[in-house]
Formats: structure tokens, sequence, C-alpha cells
């Protein structure tokens, strides 16, 4: 979330055209994983994920504010606007350095790290739990299995 910095922004407007031809006044939320469109109820929540965008275009200025056009690989398309500039180009690099990653790394099965567990406190991999322990614990090495350092080095 220190890459987002703006990640709540209000009053905006959104049109999913699938949908309606009006648009929605609500609160736009960015995670590091999921956009986030509530409506003013709170009855209503639209949710895209980042993976799920294609495109991320930035619209000539309206008088309602700074449109967004967002459309995604299920054929979705929301049009959003958002009162102010700021807020704007802060959503939209926050959308397309989530959306199209640069490395690996910054994909969120590799970023995510809990807090407060005991996982987030060890290195993950190999060391995460002790292979023989947990053979021995399955009853092998036995007549149908035995253990092998074969692929020890494997990285």
């Amino acid at each position: 979330m220190d890459e987002i910095r703006t990640p709540k922004v209000e009053r905006v407007l959104l049109r999913q055209f699938h949908h309606s031809r009006e648009y929605i006044t609500g609160t736009l939320c960015l995670t590091d994983r999921h956009i986030i469109f509530i409506e003013p109820t709170g009855s209503k929540e639209t949710w895209v994920f980042y993976h799920h965008i294609w495109s991320v275009e930035r619209l000539q200025l309206t008088t309602k504010g700074y449109p967004i056009l967002i459309s995604t690989k299920t054929f979705q398309q929301l049009h959003i606007i958002i009162p102010r500039e700021s807020d704007c180009l802060d959503v939209i690099a926050a959308i397309k350095m989530f959306s199209q990653p640069a490395t690996y790394e910054q994909l969120c099965a590799f970023r995510y790290r809990p807090e407060g567990t005991e996982i987030a406190k060890q290195s993950l991999g190999w060391a995460l739990y002790d292979v023989q322990s947990e053979y021995s614990r399955m009853g092998i090495p036995n007549k149908h299995w035995r253990h092998s350092a074969l692929n020890s080095n494997y990285k």
C-alpha cells in the first residue's frame, strides 16, 4: 500500500457501459490487488482485479471532472470521472503500476506478506517445514517409497 498515493477518492462518478447509461456517485478505493467502487448506500460494490485490466485511458476534461476509461480483459468497461486532477493522476499511476508490472516480483503473489503470522517472520520456501519429519510422520520410507537426494540442489 506504500505505492498508492491516493488510496481512497470520494465523490467519484462511475458508469458501466453494459449495466446502465447513468452515472453513479460513490467512493473509489485502491488496494494492492483491486479497484473497488462503493456506492453511497454501501449496498453495492464493483470490484476489478488489476490483472483483468487491459487498458487505462485518460479522456478529455469534462465539466464534471477528469474522466478515465478502464477496459478489462473480461470485456467490461468502466467510465470513471474523478473531481480533482491530482487524484486522477494518482489513480492512473497506481492502476498502471499494478496492472502492468515490470518484473514478476511486483506481482501480488510475490509481494504479499501476511502481517502478524509466523510465516511472515520465517524465510519462505523450502525451509518452511522439515521434509524428513513430514515423510516420517506419513510412514515413509516403506517398501513402496524411499528417500532420495536427487533434486536437493533444485532452485
